[in-house]
């Protein structure tokens, strides 16, 4: 019953997130406008339409007034972050570690949209998820010398991608990476830290994960040396994966050993 009550929260807070993907790369906010409207019509949507997922499938993926098409990235959204707060909850229980990882899950859904669909990821998402992430690694992990290693992870593995990025702009080449993408991985690499080899994997799956598709985009044609790689999706696979390993939850936090 808690991972049911978990998944469906998922799936509200969901509806919110991929609200919030829509409109964040359009400098708007989730209470500006106050209520959402259809793209096409102008329609303000009532109650009866906000349903996660739903609301979609009643509707046939229709405006109930002028019959635009409403994109299928609203129900995935909602879906993938039901099933991803439900994961770890079933994993980590019912606990405040729980709510940080689902939060992080929440963040890198936000982003995998926005840089799929615009290329970007905001600072609205990433500059307050590094302050959370980076203030959970002692919470997480304790002090000592348990602690220097995380942050070691959390903060030195983006300082050094930075790096990287500034030397690029320096020298007038393609960067590396995106800048959104290195303040997205202070927030997950923290985050990540109270789970055993949490920042690890979710650094080695992302490289992998990014190299692969890069790779297939190669090979097909769709992109090209300079091509701009989305990295957010890479991130968020790797952190999901990181955090719903198996053995993830035995990780010691708050140093109480």
């Amino acid at each position: 019953m808690t991972v049911l009550l978990a998944a469906l929260s998922g799936a509200v807070v969901g509806s919110a997130a991929g609200t919030a993907a829509q409109r964040w790369p359009r400098e708007a906010t989730l209470f500006s406008p106050v209520r959402s409207t259809c793209g096409s019509c102008g329609l303000v949507l009532a109650a009866r339409d906000l349903v996660p997922i739903v609301s979609w499938l009643r509707l046939g993926g229709r405006c109930r007034r002028c019959r635009a098409r409403i994109p299928a990235v609203h129900p995935l959204v909602e879906l993938v972050s039901g099933v991803a707060l439900g994961a770890i909850v079933l994993v980590h229980g019912a606990s405040p570690r729980a709510i940080l990882l689902g939060v992080g899950a929440l963040a890198v859904i936000v982003a995998t949209v926005t840089d799929l669909q615009h290329r970007i990821i905001p600072d609205r998402l990433t500059l307050p998820l590094a302050v959370v992430g980076t203030a959970s690694v002692p919470l997480a992990v304790g002090t000592g010398a348990p602690l220097v290693g995380a942050l070691a992870w959390s903060l030195g593995v983006p300082g050094l991608l930075w790096t990287l990025v500034l030397v690029a702009d320096l020298r007038r080449r393609a960067r590396p990476i995106g800048g959104g993408d290195v303040k997205l991985l202070v927030g997950v690499l923290g985050l990540a830290a109270g789970v055993d080899s949490g920042p690890r994997t979710l650094l080695l799956v992302a490289v992998l994960t990014g190299g692969l598709v890069a790779l297939l985009g190669l090979v097909t044609g769709r992109l090209h040396r300079r091509s701009r790689l989305p990295f957010g999706p890479a991130i968020a696979v790797g952190y999901l994966l990181a955090v719903l390993a198996p053995g993830s939850s035995t990780a010691v936090a708050g140093g109480a050993a």
